[in-house]
């Protein structure tokens, strides 16, 4: 029931009475379809315009609410899609969304592409356009709710097919030449289902290089062009000198009557109109030794095609892209002189690719200037080429072996190889990194000549320092050698992984006798071990100790340790009369100098001696005189040190 649903009978009893029948909105979009031209040719491609107006139809409305209405009269989500019906057409556009359609609005034309055969039947059809939209049929006023509802509609719109004359360029052929002067001839059949009568056929050219006698256009009458029938026709072109050999697209249309006496034009249609060349060359080869990131030779070798000696002549080279200069440049030019024709040139000029550049062709336009022995003007014709960078330097490593870790000095060594294509000279190896915590000795490793695939070895000395976390590291390096030219050049960055390991203790430590009586003295006998991967040597070793412990003979020194080796060191504590039997902790340091011959402090060890009872009591009097003992020899050893 024009797509809307009723309500239900016990709905609109219970809203009657519940004194609420009037506060509802009720309604549904009406839409209208048309076309805004309805006239088509065979054999062209046109544009069906397709118009929607919404009218709306409101069924009950909201007085205190007005905006309520527009809420039911508006299509939603509107879709439109048109199919031929029975016209001989072929829809090319498919489906297109409109949004919202309100009441009273008339949308924006939807265009639909479409095209007519040749062979098509002139008369009125019938076109099929679909609409597709949801609504809300009804708005309660109180609560606001809705019901949305979906509806399709197709409407027939009518087109009409009439009868036309049509334009189709059989064959095109010119004499004439860049600056010249010549003929085009242009063979025109009626491919139309209609008569042409007192046709008037108008060319027109494109570009100012090319006229048609002394004008952009030129015109000839037909007084009457069957359909299927052919007619040439011969215009005078001149090309100026600055035209090229290349198509240019005249249009071509024809003003004519029907035979009821109606005006028509014809679809325009593009006529390629190609200058025969003014001279050509043709080029024989190109090589090129361009690096990418470098300057190389770029060779070209060009063949005068023409059947004239040119004399004064010069090429020029210019490049369509910043990646590809010749020297400062992005021109460069070179003199030939005299040139027979089949004669050929090979001109060498010295190019750069930039370090963007990418292993491609790039075009580069020559422009060849000559003389003829007949003409005192100068004449150029353009040429195109392409210039293909070869591969740049490389580089690559490989064979990484890292010895590094937190709070030391290592080495990170590997093997440098000249992946080519070219020796390069006088290389080096640039530290490139820039970490917190991680710092080069050194920031530079000279290679010297490397030959394409040649490899060397490399290694920087790296201090990890305290701060630094353990775990795999990511450092970059550079190279930097010189090139062909003797130009100093920087290669890509090499990124190399290595891992630094934990910061370990640089001896280990053993204790092999630290057991002492209280109110008596001991010897304390650690085994001292190398932990770290280089030798050590004038190793000073303190302890320290703190009451009941003390230390009588805190030094030892060891002179070398090799990766690995140990040695046992004594000191000699004591332990008061008042220590209690248990552990006491002894601080234990080394001072030692690295195998680079920096001096190192390592960090504090601390040592467990074992306090154990005394095994029986002394008198007095041998109390005093051990404490007579302590004292005598503090005083010697204290005269003793200063």
């Amino acid at each position: 029931m024009n797509g809307r649903t009723l309500l239900p009978i016990a709905v609109v009893v219970l809203l009657v009475t519940s004194g609420l029948a009037t506060a509802a909105v009720t309604g549904s979009p009406d839409i209208s379809v048309h076309v805004a031209d309805d006239t088509l040719a065979p054999g062209e491609e046109s544009t069906l315009d397709v118009v929607l107006v919404n009218s709306g139809d409101l069924d009950s409305g909201s007085a205190r609410n007005p905006a309520l209405n527009s809420e039911v009269t508006t299509a939603r989500g509107t879709t439109v899609s048109v199919d031929n019906g029975n016209a001989p057409l072929t829809v090319e556009t498919g489906e297109q969304a409109v949004g919202s359609l309100p009441e009273g609005s008339t949308r924006e034309p939807l265009p639909f592409k479409v095209s007519v055969p040749d062979d098509a039947e002139p008369g009125t059809y019938d076109v099929q356009v679909t609409v597709e939209y949801d609504y809300y049929s009804y708005v309660s006023e109180a609560s606001g709710s809705r019901d949305r509802e979906s509806e399709s509609r197709t409407y027939d719109v009518q087109v009409k097919i009439e009868e036309s004359a049509r334009l189709d360029v059989t064959d095109v052929d010119t004499t004439t030449r860049v600056d010249g002067t010549g003929t085009v001839e242009l063979t025109v059949e009626n491919n139309g289902s209609a008569t042409a009568r007192d046709a008037t056929l108008s060319l027109a050219s494109p570009s100012a290089d090319l006229t048609l006698g002394q004008s952009a256009s030129a015109e000839r009458y037909v007084e009457q062009w069957e359909p299927d029938e052919q007619r040439t026709f011969t215009y005078r072109l001149s090309a100026a000198q600055t035209a090229e050999s290349e198509p240019y697209p005249f249009t071509l249309t024809a003003d004519y009557e029907l035979g009821s006496g109606e005006s028509r034009t014809s679809q325009p249609v593009t006529v390629e109109v190609t200058p025969e060349p003014e001279q050509e060359f043709t080029v024989s080869s190109i090589d090129s030794t361009v690096p990418v990131g470098d300057s190389g030779d770029y060779t070209v070798t060009l063949r005068n095609d023409g059947s004239e000696t040119l004399t004064d002549a010069s090429v020029q080279l210019t490049s369509q892209n910043a990646d590809i200069t010749f020297g400062q440049s992005n021109s460069a030019s070179q003199y030939v002189e005299e040139w027979e024709p089949g004669a050929e040139r090979t001109l060498t000029f010295d190019a750069r690719a930039g370090d963007d550049a990418e292993r491609r062709n790039y075009t580069v336009d020559a422009t060849v200037e000559y003389d003829r022995p007949d003409d005192s003007a100068t004449h150029r014709q353009d040429v195109s080429l392409s210039l293909r960078p070869v591969a740049e330097q490389t580089f690559a490593v490989d064979t990484v072996d890292a010895d590094l870790e937190v709070g030391d000095d290592g080495t990170l060594s590997a093997e440098l190889t000249n992946t080519g294509p070219r020796t390069a000279e006088d290389v080096v190896v640039v530290w490139a990194s820039e970490q917190r915590n991680v710092d080069p000795i050194e920031t530079e490793y000279s290679i010297g000549n490397l030959d394409a695939g040649e490899s060397a070895s490399f290694d920087f000395d790296v201090d990890i320092s305290d701060s630094a976390r353990s775990g795999p590291r990511q450092f970059t390096l550079q190279t930097r050698y010189t090139n062909d030219d003797d130009e100093q050049r920087t290669g890509d960055s090499m990124n190399v992984r290595a891992d630094v390991a934990p910061e370990r203790d640089e001896f280990d430590v053993a204790i092999r006798s630290a057991n002492v009586s209280a109110g008596d003295g001991t010897e304390l006998t650690v085994e001292i071990t190398n932990a770290k991967n280089q030798t050590l040597s004038d190793i000073k070793a303190k302890i320290f100790a703190d009451s009941p412990i003390s230390a009588n003979d805190d030094e030892a020194f060891v002179d070398e340790l090799s990766p690995g080796e140990s040695r046992e060191i004594t000191f000699s504590i004591s332990a008061g009369s008042s220590a209690l039997s248990k552990p006491y902790p002894v601080s234990m340091d080394f001072q030692y100098d690295e195998a680079d011959g920096d001096t190192v402090t390592s960090d504090t060890y601390n040592i467990p001696v074992e306090v154990e009872e005394s095994s029986g009591g002394s008198s007095p009097l041998v109390l005093i005189g051990v404490v007579v003992v302590l004292i005598v020899a503090a005083v010697g050893g204290y005269v003793r040190f200063r």
